[in-house]
Parts: structure tokens; C-alpha cells; sequence
């Protein structure tokens, strides 16, 4: 089982490193933007759950790990980016590094979700592969359900191809739900005119489906409303709201469920505490 510091100073040429991993680390000079990012998220996950980071973490190499990385760590098995995401709330455009501490965890971890008495989970897709892997997650345990999609990060991947291949996943009567969809402004990449293309996209096929979705909405309120209201016959959840109560009314008005995580917890968090204070709870 790999940890923390089995990731500093990720040195590809680890003997220790399985080799999918360090296929990933190889590339991870192609992606040297977003350090900072990195760091804060990381810092702030270790934060939540009381784990200590050791100083000597490379930042950069991490970040490498962004992009072409993801497609060789989702092929880790048992979990999935999609998976580590649920988990760790974490985006999934950067759970590459958290998934390599998760993947050994996963079968406790379901073990202690049935302990605890969760009786579903919905396990949510945000790219190809990640979407493939929670359909056959949602064939190994009765009580998991899976949702197949791009996330705004995967917005460049989304076309007519990937389209097809979501259609076809669908007819796995497993699959539940289109998602995680949406856009994400805070960082701008994809650029936003991407992140909508792909994002009215996937609607379109939720509209064909008859299917709900799984919005993932941060810093486009008005573009994420602008775009839902095109598909009037589409409802859904938009998890991790960080909109208005306004907002949030009028979602519920529409017939649409709003979804909150630990984000609730932290000190900035004002609008989404007193949505959740004010929503009804059905």
C-alpha cells in the first residue's frame, strides 16, 4: 500500500512503484502548470482528514500526473478516479495522486460504508474510463448504482465518439443517471466555450435517455441555469451547490435536488450553510 511519503520525491525510477504508475510519473514534466492548485488541494484534503504531509512532497511531479496519467491510473482496479472522487470530494482532474493512496482501501472502505448502514451509493463517472469502471463497480455490489459522463475537466475528451460510447453504456440497467456534468469557471480549462459544448451535449443524450444527470456547477451560476433551462424535461441533483438561496429555490422550484459535502463544514462557507439551513429536506 503506497502513502504519502511513498510519493515524495516520486521518482519514476522506483523499483517499488507499480508500473502504471510510473508510466504515469514519466510524463508528468508535460503538465508543469497549476502547482499552487495542487498543493492546496492536497494540503487542504490532508487537512479534513488529519493526515500529516511530509515536506519533501514534489508538487510538480504530482501535478504531472493531470491529464494522460489519469487514463493509466484508472486502470487500477478496484477503484476508479471516478470512485477516489466520490470518496474524497476532491475534483476529479486532480484525485490522481490521492487515488494511488485509496486504491489498496477501497474494499474496507465498502465494508465499512455496509457497516455503517448505507444502504446506496451512486457511483459517479467523469470521463471514459471512470464511467466504465463504475458500471462494472455497480455489477459487483447490489446496493451501488452508477452515472456515466464527463466532468468539466474532461470537456476536450467530449464528442460525438464519446457521446456513442456513454449512449451505449446506458443500456446497462445499472446505469442510473448522466454524470458528473456541468461546468467549472474557477480555473477556466477547458475554456468555457468547451466546458458548454460538452456540457449541452451530454444534456442532449440525458434528454434522449429520459435519464437525470449530476451536475457539477462552480463559478457559472448563470451559465449552468442559462444551459439547464434549454432542456426543460431534464432534472437532477446539482451536488456540491455553492449557489445562492435564490438559486436553490428556483432549482427546487424546477424539480431539481441540491446536493451538499463537507464543503459545508468550512469556515467560508456561508452561502452553502444557509441553503442547507433553508431548503426543505426532501
Amino acid at each position: 500500500q503506497l502513502s504519502y511519503d511513498d510519493l515524495a520525491p516520486f521518482d519514476p525510477e522506483r523499483p517499488e512503484l507499480p508500473p502504471v504508475i510510473r508510466e504515469a510519473v514519466e510524463i508528468r514534466m508535460k503538465y508543469a502548470g497549476y502547482i499552487a492548485r495542487q498543493q492546496k488541494q492536497v494540503e487542504e484534503f490532508a487537512r479534513e482528514e488529519g493526515r500529516l504531509l511530509p515536506e519533501s512532497i514534489d508538487y510538480l511531479s504530482i501535478q504531472g500526473l493531470r491529464v494522460e496519467a489519469r487514463q493509466k491510473l484508472s486502470e487500477i482496479r478496484p477503484l476508479s478516479v471516478g470512485q477516489a472522487s466520490r470518496i474524497s470530494g476532491v475534483s476529479p482532474a486532480d484525485i490522481a495522486v490521492l487515488l494511488i493512496c485509496f486504491a489498496q482501501d477501497f474494499v474496507n472502505i465498502v465494508e465499512k460504508m455496509r457497516a455503517a448502514d448505507v444502504s446506496g451509493m451512486m457511483e459517479i463517472g467523469c470521463d471514459g474510463p471512470s464511467s466504465h469502471h463504475a458500471v462494472e463497480l455497480a455489477h459487483q455490489y447490489d446496493w451501488i448504482w452508477a452515472a456515466v459522463g464527463s466532468h468539466p475537466d474532461d470537456a476536450e475528451q467530449v464528442d460525438e465518439a464519446r457521446i456513442g460510447e456513454y449512449r451505449a453504456l446506458c443500456k446497462d440497467p445499472r446505469v442510473k443517471a448522466i454524470g458528473e456534468i456541468g461546468l467549472d469557471y474557477h480555473y477556466e480549462d477547458p475554456p468555457r466555450d468547451v466546458q458548454q459544448r460538452a456540457f449541452r451535449m451530454q444534456m442532449k443524450l440525458a434528454q434522449e435517455l429520459s435519464l437525470p444527470v449530476v451536475i457539477h456547477e462552480r463559478e457559472a451560476h448563470e451559465d449552468g441555469l442559462r444551459i439547464i433551462s434549454d432542456f426543460p424535461d431534464v432534472t437532477g441533483v446539482f451536488h456540491c451547490f455553492s449557489g445562492s438561496y435564490e438559486m436553490a429555490k428556483e432549482l427546487v422550484k424546477r424539480g431539481w435536488y441540491i446536493g451538499f459535502t463537507g464543503v459545508v463544514t468550512f469556515k467560508n462557507a456561508r452561502k452553502a450553510v444557509e441553503v442547507a439551513e433553508k431548503i426543505p429536506l426532501d
